[in-house]
This record gives structure tokens, sequence and C-alpha cells, in this order.
């Protein structure tokens, strides 16, 4: 989460595994549109979208993934977002309530089989 004076203003995707490690951030309208977390303009692996409300930090988005690069299927889950009582903000499963510390990408030969931490299969 991307805070400045108290008000939610992004989200930050830190990509810590694989052959190129980096941080991108995103902007609300960004997020609202559709932000390409892994993939390129023509190929979008996955993709979040929705809303937060920059007050009270509020969310309700969706993850987007390809499920299966040869025939364009994509899979998607409900994601949550909650401050703790110091402040802290945590992604939470919608399915489970749970936080989520990290987020493990399944993939397969075809696409991404699911995304552990969030999505239920």
């Amino acid at each position: 989460m991307l805070v400045d004076a108290g008000r939610v203003v992004g989200l930050r995707f830190d990509t810590i595994n694989g052959t190129n490690p980096h941080e991108s951030d995103f902007s609300l309208d960004e997020v609202k549109a559709g932000a390409v977390l892994d993939g390129d303009a023509k190929h979008k692996a996955i993709i979040l979208r929705g809303s937060i409300d920059s007050m009270t930090g509020n969310a309700h988005l969706i993850i987007i993934y390809l499920s299966n690069g040869l025939f364009g299927v994509h899979h998607k889950c409900r994601v949550g977002m909650v401050r703790d009582a110091s402040g802290e903000w945590h992604i939470v499963n919608a399915y489970d309530h749970r936080w989520v510390d990290h987020l493990i990408v399944k993939t397969r030969a075809l696409g991404i089989a699911t995304i552990q931490g969030i999505c239920p299969r």
C-alpha cells in the first residue's frame, strides 16, 4: 500500500523471485483500469482491477490471471485489504479472511495454475 499523508495513493507489487526481481508501483487510477502486475500489453498474465477508497482504504479488488495461454482462458479471485490496530495494511484472502504475507504464483506449462494465498484453487 502506498500512503501519503494518511491517504492511500496506490499499491506496490514486489516480484522477489524469478529472473527479474523488481518493484512496481500502481496508482489508484491504474488499479481501477486494470494494472498489469505481470506480463506486457499483449500478454497480460496477472491483472489487478478494482477500487480502493483513498481515505478509508476499503478495497474491492479482483486478481485476473492467465490460466491457459493456448486458449486464452483467465481465472479470477477476489482480494481484500484491511488496516490493523497499529495502522499497518494487510492483504486478506477474501474467501477465508486470513491475512496474507506473500503470494506465490504457481505456474504450469500453459499458464498459471493458481495464486497461492488468495485464490481458492
